[in-house]
């Protein structure tokens, strides 16, 4: 929180010590239940439509994104190249 208060304020809390606002936003309203009916606000409506690209979920369902693989992949590949180099250092 101290952290989040240094680079971005004000920061605004509820009576329950639950962060509603980072500088400004959302202006009004802090952690108000959704109906599920579809029937929400603009705001709630357009956020529920967005793709799972712009929301950053990947679509994956909750699974790793391929960012992980990716980089998994990219230390096992350094990891290989080492053993490589130190075996043609040794023989």
């Amino acid at each position: 929180a101290e952290a989040l208060a240094a680079v971005a304020k004000p920061l605004r809390y509820s009576s329950d010590a639950m962060l509603c606002a980072i500088t400004g936003y959302p202006a009004s309203g802090c952690g108000e239940q959704v109906s599920g009916d579809g029937q929400g606000t603009p705001a709630a409506s357009a956020a529920a439509s967005a793709s799972p690209a712009a929301t950053g979920s990947g679509g994956s369902g909750g699974g790793p994104s391929a960012g992980v693989f990716v980089g998994i992949g990219a230390v096992l590949l350094l990891g290989i190249a080492a053993v490589v180099q130190a075996r043609r250092r040794r023989g």
